[in-house]
């Protein structure tokens, strides 16, 4: 089960996978008519919320980005940035130290140095950002790719 959220209006939705039993296994994707195929598809923000208000597949834009924004500081204030705050809770991020993390240790974030997506740098493909969370007791399969 996937909680999809929305940042920019606090939107939700509860996913759960719909595949026939064993098709991931066996195909190594999610079938085409899963809620799991296309996760941006599932979650529409309302009208007047200040989200993306173009309809169009939000997740092919993003994933068309360039992503070339090496130069490109941070649009969030410092120490608000979501991008980085999860991005240095991952273990293969350089800055990564086993158990340092300010989720886990209540140290300051440090300032997020910039130069990734985000729906506020003109020339990239972000839209409108998800934060995709899995629930307890959700069943993980990896697949090939």
């Amino acid at each position: 089960m996937l909680m999809v959220t929305c940042p920019g209006c606090s939107t939700q939705a509860f996913l759960e996978c719909t595949c026939p039993d064993g098709f991931v296994d066996a195909v190594g994707e999610h079938h085409g008519d899963c809620t799991h195929s296309n996760v941006d598809a599932a979650l529409t923000c309302p009208p007047g919320s200040g989200c993306c208000p173009h309809d169009h597949d939000h997740a092919e834009m993003a994933n068309s980005c360039h992503g070339n924004h090496d130069d490109v500081p941070c649009p969030d204030e410092a120490g608000k940035c979501r991008v980085w705050k999860g991005a240095i809770a991952d273990a293969f991020h350089p800055q990564f130290e086993p158990g340092s993390h300010p989720l886990f240790s209540g140290a300051k974030i440090p300032d997020c140095p910039g130069g990734h997506c985000h729906k506020d740098i003109p020339d990239c493909g972000v839209c409108r950002p998800l934060v995709i969370t899995v629930l307890p007791g959700t069943s993980i399969t990896p697949v090939a790719g």
